[in-house]
């Protein structure tokens, strides 16, 4: 839709999509109406009108799932970054690269930093979660 249509949001439940060639109207109409997203589109000569309807309890809750399955997704990126870098910690102290003292050293500090990102993350997806149960 990017490509064939400039996409404004005139207001906070509405989208504006203009297509750049005009023939594309109905073109994007049908697709929007068989996406299966629940939205009638408006059409005002060459510019599609979307009303978004207003959240549901249901909407909300599902919303809410989302948030916690990404703040999961991102724990566990955090996670592989923390498995790697111990690796690699642990290989240069095999190598003879760093000591054995810091090699404690680094690794109490990538503790400390997983921690605090973990955290971050938490606190993000409760914003976030208090946000979309506000009505």
């Amino acid at each position: 839709m990017k490509s064939v249509a400039s996409i404004t949001t005139p207001d906070a439940r509405t989208i504006q999509i203009e297509p750049w060639d005009k023939n594309l109207v109905k073109e994007i109409e049908k697709a929007i109406i068989s996406s299966g997203l629940g939205i009638n589109p408006k059409i005002a000569g060459t510019v599609i009108h979307l009303n978004l309807p207003p959240m549901t309890e249901e909407n909300r809750k599902e919303l809410v799932k989302v948030i916690g399955q990404k703040a999961e997704t991102a724990r566990i990126s955090v996670r592989n970054v923390r498995e790697d870098v111990r690796s690699k910690i642990m290989q240069d102290e095999k190598a003879k690269v760093i000591s054995e003292d810091e090699r404690f050293s680094l690794l109490e500090q990538l503790d400390k930093d997983v921690a605090k990102t973990n955290e971050k993350i938490q606190q993000l997806a409760d914003e976030k979660e208090k946000d979309v149960m506000a009505i």
